[in-house]
């Protein structure tokens, strides 16, 4: 494929590393030269076999795959998932997937065989916590447990981490092997679309001689967005100090209908936001405010 922006890569095992989720190695000669930036927490988009002609196709890729020439394919399905480890000498790439009920890209993997083709883009991270090592806080559900799993392997030794972690059932309680200090609190039956979330009640709960040097954040949105604003406005961290993100939204399709249907004006501020140039915090800020005034 001559746009490198794309990886192909193909199945090589699926194995359920609990009740909750489910593992997919790729392997694949598209993966010897994948740009990993060898950030932990780094992610990917991933295109799925098209359903009715089981290739892969997107508006920038001009053959479907596995075709050697092109036909007529409906576009395919594309979600972003965090890469859970690489070795490039292998050219296997590993990714974790959610076991949930309706989502498409879980019922992929929960299913996938092997031989089955995938496509990546490149990585992206954002775990950067600089000169904070010392004392670390990470907040997540389960979409944020493949990356919380690699950065903790990959932290010295005297690095003190507490890790919050809300989890639908006891079951899915993931085993880290942590290369660092570890102490691991699970909120179980906790978010994850079967409860209300917990994170931020956990966040605030800490007493000040457990606040951290640096926090990363991975779970709901609107969880995340409640979180980033405890860390900005009552702990008054610098954004060096945090990395928050909001890896899915609860009842997706009611938000993508109430976004859909706000008012025109609010969407162009929103635009005008992003666009402006300025500070990118400070622009979240703003948006978030946005956002929340629109009920999403």
């Amino acid at each position: 494929m001559k746009n490198r922006t794309f990886h192909q890569a193909r199945v090589s095992s699926r194995e359920f590393v609990n009740p909750g989720m489910v593992e997919i190695v790729l392997e694949g000669e598209g993966l010897g030269d994948y740009p990993s930036t060898g950030i932990p927490d780094e992610f990917a988009r991933l295109y799925f076999p098209n359903n009715d002609a089981g290739l892969i196709r997107h508006p920038d890729i001009p053959v479907a795959l596995g075709q050697k020439r092109e036909r007529s394919v409906g576009p395919c399905h594309s979600e972003v998932y965090t890469i859970r480890s690489f070795d490039r000498v292998k050219r296997e790439l590993v990714i974790d997937f959610v076991v949930h009920k309706g989502g498409k890209a879980s019922t992929w993997a929960q299913g996938a065989r092997q031989g089955d083709p995938l496509v990546l883009s490149s990585p992206h991270g954002m775990y950067r916590p600089q000169t904070w090592k010392r004392k670390q806080l990470f907040l997540c559900d389960a979409t944020g447990i493949p990356a919380l799993a690699r950065i903790l392997e990959t932290l010295p030794s005297e690095t003190e981490c507490l890790a919050i972690i809300e989890i639908a059932d006891p079951t899915h309680r993931y085993e880290f092997q942590p290369s660092c200090r570890l102490e691991t609190v699970w909120l179980e039956r906790s978010g994850n679309g079967v409860a209300p979330g917990r994170l931020c009640e956990a966040l605030h709960s800490l007493p000040p001689a457990r606040l951290p040097d640096y926090v990363w954040m991975a779970g709901e949105h609107k969880q995340a967005r409640a979180i980033r604003r405890h860390l900005r406005q009552q702990w008054q961290l610098p954004c060096e100090r945090y990395a928050v993100a909001g890896y899915w939204i609860e009842k997706r399709a009611e938000w993508m209908a109430a976004w859909k249907d706000i008012e025109p004006a609010l969407k162009r501020r929103i635009e005008t936001s992003w666009s402006s140039g300025r500070d990118r915090e400070e622009i979240r800020d703003e948006v978030d405010a946005m956002m929340e005034e629109a009920g999403l």
